[in-house]
């Protein structure tokens, strides 16, 4: 069964079933995006803090060699390093660096993930390798496969539910059709991505898009060109457990884990 939920899932209203599941949080524009990137660069580890403020409570406690990243409304909280701009990461490197990350919608979606069978964060950039991933599961044995949108504002998001539709079609074509079970989400997801490709095309959705207006009003619209870029990044974040006797969750890619 492939369902994608178009808002966050309560995570105790889950439990009955939530180890059996495999999870995969998408907020293309820009939290997951910018994840992909961090690991993209060489960074470590992320730790996904509850808020802004307790982002930087783990900081003072952890020291100053974590790095800060998130947003407020769109923009860098005041003391943090880096704001929630897969552009602002493209050009870095970040080898071997840990960055605690803290943004309004996509962290919060990939914590209340937490505890299934597996929890990635999905975007556009890493669709393929997720694609391939979850295929292996499957394969292995069936296991349901929730897409959890992020959502904006408490509401379900036009980027996020075409970016769900591209990851879904992804998996049917590397599992085959005849082993999955769609749920409604799935197919309106789905229908979505078949009329923007055939209409504007996914970039020119995103950018309309209002998480991708939002973007543009505060001049970070070149981010939105990375978030539509399809199948380019090699990495694989995922849930990994909490980080010692902290609130934080960690992400690491679990594509390199095997090979370090």
């Amino acid at each position: 069964m492939l369902a994608p939920t178009l808002l966050p899932p309560e995570t105790p209203a889950r439990r009955d079933t939530i180890r059996d599941t495999i999870y995969v949080a998408i907020d293309v524009v820009r939290a997951t995006t910018t994840i992909c990137m961090l690991f993209e660069c060489g960074c470590r580890r992320v730790l996904l803090a509850s808020s802004v403020g307790a982002a930087r409570e783990s900081r003072a406690a952890l020291g100053p060699d974590w790095l800060l990243a998130g947003e407020v409304e769109g923009a860098r909280p005041p003391g943090f390093d880096f704001g929630n701009s897969p552009a602002e990461f493209a050009t870095l490197d970040l080898t071997g660096r840990d960055v605690i990350c803290a943004t309004t919608n996509g962290t919060r979606a990939l914590r209340a993930c937490a505890g299934g069978r597996a929890v990635f964060a999905g975007s556009l950039r890493n669709a393929e390798m997720l694609a391939r991933t979850l295929a292996a599961e499957r394969l292995e044995r069936p296991v349901d496969v929730v897409f959890v949108c992020a959502g904006r504002g408490g509401r379900p998001a036009y980027d996020d539910t075409i970016c769900a539709g591209y990851l879904v079609r992804g998996l049917r074509r590397a599992v085959g059709d005849e082993r999955i079970v769609l749920g409604e989400n799935a197919r309106m997801a789905c229908d979505l991505l078949a009329h923007v490709e055939a209409t504007v095309g996914i970039a020119a959705a995103l950018y309309a898009s209002d998480a991708g207006q939002a973007v543009e009003r505060i001049g970070l619209g070149d981010d939105i060109t990375l978030c539509a870029a399809a199948n380019v990044a090699h990495v694989l974040p995922a849930l990994t457990g909490m980080y010692l006797d902290t609130d934080l969750y960690v992400v690491e890619d679990a594509a390199r884990r095997p090979h370090e």
